[in-house]
């Protein structure tokens, strides 16, 4: 019978761990909450006409259109972003220059490299004379004390 008890106390008590390791994520942590975290909305009046409750009246449109901008605005926005445009443009094509001048540059220095290569690689040119029989013994002997 304690056996029994004990068995289900025991199990009372893990059910009862497991439920509040589940609601772990409800208690605050050390950070801010999620609430602080949150973005503020933007209130923006939108025409709608509103009850003497505060709340819009369904069906009631607005009967003008709120505010929009300015073409003033526009105009300056518009030409903003034009100069900005043919800065960029301007930026990119003394980029491209530059780039360009300095591929030249490191193809020409490539060029240089493969012929120096080249040179080092190639086996030195022999002349006629210097050219030692393989079946005279002396005169190969002349060639290496370099009597020749």
């Amino acid at each position: 019978m304690i056996k029994k008890m004990r068995g289900s106390s025991l199990a009372a008590v893990s059910c009862t761990v497991m439920a509040l390791a589940g609601c772990q994520s409800i208690l605050p942590g050390d950070g801010p909450s999620r609430l602080a975290l949150r973005q503020i909305p933007v209130v923006a009046s939108s025409g709608q006409r509103l009850g003497p409750d505060g709340y819009p009246l369904l069906g009631d449109y607005p009967n003008a259109a709120t505010a929009q901008i300015d073409t003033a605005s526009v105009e300056a926005a518009k030409s903003e972003l034009k100069a900005a445009g043919a800065s960029r443009r301007a930026d990119a094509a003394s980029t491209d220059a530059a780039y360009r001048s300095k591929l030249a540059e490191m193809e020409s220095i490539k060029a240089g490299q493969r012929r120096a290569v080249a040179e080092a690689a190639a086996p030195p040119a022999e002349s006629p004379k210097a050219r030692v029989s393989g079946s005279d013994p002396d005169a190969v002997l002349r060639e290496i004390e370099g009597q020749r």
